[in-house]
C-alpha cells in the first residue's frame, strides 16, 4: 500500500517526502490504537535480509504490546497486515534511508527519510512523531535539483545526509522532444546531423530548443511546487549554467537560492554535492534563524511573543504559533487536555505523560509554523521555549491562566 500523498512527477522508489500537510494529518488521527515504527534501513553493513528480519522483529514487538494492552490478537494481526505487505526484498534493496511507519485503523503510511532512526516501537492514542523533528525544522532540511546532459535528479537533504527522490518522468522524454523539434527545423539533408542530441545540445541551440527546455522546466516546477506545498525549505540548483538559467525563468518556488553549484553533477559524488550545497544553505539558514530571533525580541515587547510555558503550550496545540525556538535536548513531561485547556506538568515522566516540548514543536509544524531547535546561546531568551504567536499574548492569557 502506498503512502497517501503522491503526484505525477514523483515515485516512491527512493525518498518519500513528509510534508507539513501530511504531518498535520498524522497529528489529527485519533482512531486507536496508533502504532509508530522507526527503523534505520540504510546501514551499509546490513543485507536486505537482515533489515527485513529487524522489521519483522518490530512488528512482533508491536503485536505483543497491543495484546498486552488488551487488544484482540486477530484484530491486531489485521491492523498490522499493511506493514507486512511492504516487507519484501526488493523494498529493502531500494531502501537506503531511515523508515518511519504509521499504522492505525483506516490509516497506513510509510516514509523513507534521510534520518538515522533508532529502532523504535511506540503504541498509544496518538502517533509518536518526535523522531521526525530533525527533518522538519527550519534549518534541518533542504533540496538539490541537479541537471546534467542526460539526467535530472532531485535530492532531499538534512544537515548530515543526502538521498535521491526518484523522478518518474524521465528526461529522455525531453530529449525525444528536442530531437523532433530540431529535426523539423532543419532541411532534410541536414537531419542526420541531429542524431544523439541531448538535453544540452552543443550542435544546435535554436529558439525552439530553448522553448522546449523551458516548457519541460515549467512542468518540473509545477510538480516540485506540488510536492513541497507550503514548505519553506531552501532549494539549490546544480548543473551547467545554460540549463539552470532556463530553469530559473520557469521557477515559481519562492525559496530557490541565488547561489548554485556549477558543473556536471554526474561526475560528483552525492556526498560532495551535499557538502557544496550545505556551504550555500548554511549561511542562508543562519540568517533566517537570526532574523527570526530578532523578530521574536521585537514582538515580545509588542505582546506577540513569549517564553512562558503557560502561553506557549496551549497556543501550540491550537496551532497559533508562527515561529518556535526550542532548546535542544530540553524536556517537560506532562499532559495537555485540549478540551479543558488543562496542563499537568511533572518533573519526571509519569504514566501517560509526553514530552510537551516535543509535542509543542510537532503541533507548531502541523499548523504551518517554523521550528528551530537550538543550543542555549542561540535561544532569543533564557528559556526552554520561545514563540512568536499569530495573536497578542494578552488576548489569550485569561483563557489559559487557570490551566496551570
Amino acid at each position: 500500500m502506498n503512502p497517501s500523498v503522491r503526484n505525477s512527477l514523483y515515485a516512491n522508489t527512493e525518498m518519500t517526502l513528509l510534508s507539513k500537510t501530511e504531518l498535520r494529518d498524522l497529528v489529527r488521527i485519533s482512531e486507536r490504537p496508533c502504532v509508530s515504527l522507526y527503523l534505520s534501513a540504510h546501514i551499509a553493513s546490513q543485507t536486505p535480509q537482515q533489515i527485513s528480519a529487524q522489521f519483522k522483529a518490530l512488528l512482533r514487538d508491536a503485536e505483543n504490546q497491543l495484546a498486552e494492552l488488551g487488544w484482540w490478537r486477530p484484530d491486531v494481526i489485521e491492523l498490522l497486515k499493511p506493514a507486512q505487505g511492504i516487507d519484501h526484498l526488493s523494498f529493502w534493496q531500494n531502501c537506503r534511508a531511515g523508515l518511519a511507519v504509521f499504522i492505525a485503523p483506516n490509516c497506513f503510511r510509510y516514509y523513507r527519510l534521510p534520518l538515522h532512526f533508532d529502532a523504535t516501537v511506540a503504541v498509544g492514542d496518538r502517533f509518536c512523531l518526535a523522531p521526525l523533528l530533525p527533518n522538519l525544522t527550519g534549518d534541518g532540511r533542504f533540496f538539490i535539483l541537479a541537471f546534467s546532459q542526460n539526467q535530472v535528479k532531485l535530492f532531499l537533504c538534512s544537515r548530515e545526509s543526502i538521498s535521491e527522490i526518484d523522478l518518474q518522468q524521465r528526461p529522455e522524454d525531453l530529449q525525444i522532444a528536442l530531437r523532433h523539434d530540431e529535426a523539423d527545423a532543419l532541411q532534410p539533408d541536414d537531419r542526420a546531423t541531429t542524431k544523439g542530441v541531448g538535453l544540452l545540445s552543443s550542435g544546435v541551440s535554436t529558439t525552439t530548443n530553448q522553448d522546449t527546455i523551458l516548457s519541460y522546466c515549467q512542468q518540473l516546477d509545477t510538480g516540485l511546487c506540488e510536492l513541497l506545498g507550503s514548505d519553506r525549505f531552501p532549494l539549490v540548483l546544480a548543473g551547467i549554467g545554460y540549463i539552470t538559467s532556463i530553469y530559473r525563468k520557469a521557477n515559481t518556488y519562492p525559496h530557490l537560492l541565488d547561489h548554485e553549484i556549477s558543473g556536471n553533477p554526474n561526475v560528483t559524488k552525492p556526498e560532495d554535492l551535499h557538502h557544496q550545497a550545505w556551504q550555500i544553505v548554511q549561511p542562508y539558514a543562519q540568517q533566517m534563524r537570526q532574523t527570526a530571533a530578532e523578530r521574536y525580541r521585537e514582538l515580545a515587547v509588542a505582546d506577540r511573543a513569549s517564553g512562558k510555558l503557560q502561553d506557549v503550550i496551549p497556543a501550540a496545540y491550537r496551532q497559533h504559533i508562527e515561529t518556535l525556538f526550542l532548546l535542544a535536548g530540553a524536556e517537560q513531561w506532562g499532559h495537555f487536555d485540549l478540551g479543558t485547556e488543562k496542563v499537568d506538568l511533572h518533573d519526571t515522566a509519569q504514566t501517560g505523560d509526553e514530552n510537551l516540548l516535543d509535542s509543542t514543536a510537532i503541533h507548531t509544524l502541523a499548523g504551518g509554523g517554523t521550528v528551530y531547535i537550538v543550543e542555549p546561546s542561540r535561544m532569543p531568551e533564557r528559556t526552554a521555549v520561545a514563540a512568536v504567536f499569530s495573536y497578542p499574548v494578552s488576548s489569550m492569557q485569561g483563557r489559559y491562566q487557570t490551566a496551570f
